[in-house]
């Protein structure tokens, strides 16, 4: 059996109101099979079925970026278009997906395929709010699409890869083609079930009829629940209807997804991101009120594992943790866990800086209670702008790349002449990659500040505007935020210059990382405790 590996694909993207969900797309690919798991993707996470095992392993190709004119304030209202960071693939393999690829699990029994004409009032109860509810017809449904998830003969196909069609080309052009349909329909099918499945809750949710919604995502609920103790790719696609179907009463199972240790990364993917989607990225807490605090000790747990999760993972965990907007589990202790653990990533000089700016927009995103009267507002926004300042240095450093130019031959002798080797500026050089850098500053950083204004009370200059204790971080914290905007601006006009243009932008950019920098060694924090009971985040000597 092939060893279970992660291809995961990382990337910056601009798009408008779900920008930041599409500003981070992880794809999760197993080297034997692949199942796109985007974190942060469009809304409606899709599945592929896998590549053979000689297929080469698929990629995801970054959309090209907008050429801006001008640099977007950071004060901006609207969200603004994110520069793309090119895809990096990195194999990550997964200890708890290897034993879960043996195709032995049990099969769920088929109670027999509904009838057309039963699919379709199905679907008519569903998006006509006080229509009759057939429960045995909802139980047959969800459970022959269930068992869909569950069959071996399915699944082997996934596991084994394709089987080559007349190798030999004994069959006629139609025959070929034919036995290939049959082939595609087998790959198909685990995820027509999946699709079978979420239809009916999101055709519910779509026409706002509660009623039905509820009745069938309890059922979802607890049909599915058993396969998420089956094989990777069921688990996978079970997990992708229980965190898409848009309704709380699958969140419990998204609780135990998260807090079950033995579960794969691939299938805690999916529940974090379905905490993103069911809050709308931080926009409606209600759907997820009643199991925050579970919800949150589950990503806490995550974040906080030892060896920490993959970067893609902990990217993931600290968007789902941002979208909570929960800054503690026990308001009692007056430790503020979840924004602790937050900043220890965010202050970690190991974690990766895409996974440290989506910490410092998670920190933004939280609201503060009054009970934490002493939270050190100014500590995030002193280590978001530290941050600023590495990956601005970064932008500068990618910019500085050049060529050697080959030896002139002189036109007398036509040899090399050694005293004519030169270097210069490369014109063309690596716009994505800065532009990558650019995205993550304009992006998770800037919003950490501004926050976001269909989200009450988040970002560093405009959230707690009632919390007792802000008023005496509030000056600090504007400091901060106007030298990241000057940062901001300046990387995004390197990553847009060409030519002649690189060598002024770039010293625009390494004279307002030097006036952050400066800036933040003359005025540390108060602390360097975000609470009294937490401990000290301070920077190495």
């Amino acid at each position: 059996m092939t060893n279970p590996s992660f291809r995961l694909t990382g990337r910056i993207a601009g798009s408008p109101s779900l920008r930041w969900l599409a500003a981070f797309a992880v794809t999760t690919a197993l080297v034997l099979g692949w199942t796109v798991i985007p974190a942060g993707g469009p809304r409606v996470a899709q599945s592929q079925p896998p590549a053979g095992r000689d297929d080469p392993a698929k990629k995801q190709t970054p959309a090209p970026a907008k050429n801006e004119a001008e640099p977007p304030d950071i004060d901006e209202e609207e969200d603004q278009d994110a520069p793309v960071v090119p895809s990096s693939d990195e194999i990550v393999y997964d200890p708890a997906a290897r034993k879960l690829l043996d195709n032995n699990f049990p099969e769920l029994p088929d109670p027999g395929a509904p009838s057309p004409a039963e699919e379709e009032r199905l679907r008519r109860a569903a998006e006509v709010a006080g229509g009759r509810i057939e429960g045995a017809l909802v139980d047959k449904y969800v459970k022959h699409y269930a068992s869909e998830l569950t069959k071996r003969e399915i699944l082997k196909t996934w596991l084994e890869g394709r089987t080559q069609i007349d190798p030999e080309g004994k069959l006629s052009a139609s025959q070929a083609r034919a036995a290939q349909e049959v082939e595609d329909r087998k790959y198909r099918m685990i995820e027509t079930a999946a699709a079978k499945l979420l239809e009916p809750a999101r055709l519910a949710a779509a026409a706002k009829n509660s009623t039905f919604a509820n009745a069938y995502v309890t059922k979802l609920v607890e049909v599915l629940t058993p396969l998420l103790q089956g094989n990777l790719f069921t688990r996978v696609q079970a997990a992708q209807v229980l965190a898409r179907c848009e309704n709380s009463r699958a969140v419990p199972a998204l609780v135990a997804i998260l807090n079950d240790p033995t579960q794969p990364y691939a299938v805690k993917d999916v529940a974090m991101a379905g905490i993103v989607v069911m809050s709308n990225e931080g926009r409606d807490e209600q759907p997820l009120r009643g199991e925050a605090v579970n919800l949150a000790t589950g990503l806490t747990n995550f974040l906080e594992a030892n060896p920490p999760p993959p970067w893609p993972f902990q990217t993931r965990a600290l968007q789902a943790i941002g979208s909570l907007r929960l800054s503690y589990l026990d308001i009692r202790s007056n430790k503020a866990e979840v924004a602790a653990a937050a900043l220890a990533v965010l202050a970690d000089p190991n974690a990766r800086s895409i996974a440290r700016a989506w910490a410092a927009w998670a920190l933004g995103m939280m609201r503060i209670p009054d009970e934490l009267a002493d939270y050190n507002f100014t500590l995030p926004a002193y280590w978001t702008g530290r941050l600023a300042v590495e990956i601005g240095n970064e932008a500068v450093r990618i910019s500085r790349i050049r060529v050697a130019i080959e030896e002139e031959k002189t036109a007398e002798s036509g040899s090399a002449s050694t005293s004519g080797k030169t270097v210069k500026e490369k014109a063309d050089f690596p716009v994505s990659r800065v532009r990558g850098q650019a995205g993550l500053l304009i992006y998770p950083i800037t919003k950490a500040f501004i926050g976001d204004t269909a989200a009450l009370e988040s970002g560093f200059t405009r959230g707690s505007t009632t919390h007792p204790g802000i008023s005496k971080h509030r000056v600090a914290i504007a400091a901060i935020a106007d030298k990241v905007k000057a940062v901001a601006r300046a990387s995004l006009e390197l990553s847009n210059s060409a030519g002649g243009l690189i060598p002024q932008s770039r010293a625009k950019l390494e004279q307002a990382v030097a006036d952050l920098a400066a800036h933040l060694d003359k005025n540390p924090p108060p602390s360097w405790k975000l609470t009294p009971s937490t401990r000290e985040f301070k920077p190495a000597p």
